[in-house]
């Protein structure tokens, strides 16, 4: 007995070494690669124009004129959603700064002139506002002199992508303004900037 106990214990003792000396098995398993991660920021970018500065030249100007003075198409090349804002720079100060109605919009439907649904500038809110309206509201002319240093935006009236809009600027010279502004000039400045309108991503995670 004593012999055959011994003979088991060696066997048992053999096996543990072979195990311990790295012994393969082919136990079951199961592989799927999920590969091409990456990253990638998004672009804001603002074309007025595509690019080409087209200042207003208005000369010989008499009491009564009126008329669209200018059409800036603006678009946001980029791939980013975002928001519109447009800054005038201080008013040249003139005797013309007060008798100089103007009026402001964008037109996203990519027409020169006024319609229901387009957005105007609002002096008294700074921003944009849409109307109703199928001809241009009241509130929507102002002297130049008030729009000098302000800026305007409102993200609903945003032109973005390959949606084109364009902005568009009125003008009326008082008719009964008489002699106090002949031989006067006045000028201003615009800067179009769009702001990124969404400021986190949802992962849906």
């Amino acid at each position: 007995m004593k012999k055959k106990l011994v003979i088991v214990v060696s066997l048992v003792t053999l096996a543990i070494a072979v195990f311990g000396a790295g012994a393969i098995y082919a136990w079951y398993s199961s592989t799927q690669s999920e590969t091409g991660h990456q990253f990638t920021t998004g672009t804001l970018q603002v074309s007025v124009n595509n690019g080409v500065n087209a200042p207003i030249v208005k000369t010989g100007m008499k009491p009564g004129d009126y008329g669209t003075a200018a059409n800036w198409l603006v678009q946001n090349t980029g791939n980013l959603n975002s928001s519109l804002a447009v800054t005038f720079t201080p008013i040249t100060s003139s005797a013309l700064n007060n008798s100089l109605m103007t009026a402001f919009w964008i037109a996203p439907d990519n027409s020169h002139t006024w319609h229901a649904g387009d957005y105007y500038l609002d002096v008294a809110s700074n921003t944009f506002v849409q109307s109703s309206s199928s001809t241009i509201p009241t509130a929507a002319n102002n002297t130049l002199i008030s729009y000098g240093g302000k800026t305007f935006s409102n993200t609903t009236a945003t032109p973005g992508g390959t949606n084109a809009g364009y902005f568009v600027m009125y003008y009326e010279l008082n008719g009964t303004v008489g002699n106090s502004v002949q031989g006067s000039s006045t000028g201003f400045d615009l800067a179009f900037t769009l702001n990124q309108s969404q400021t986190t991503q949802n992962t849906g995670l």
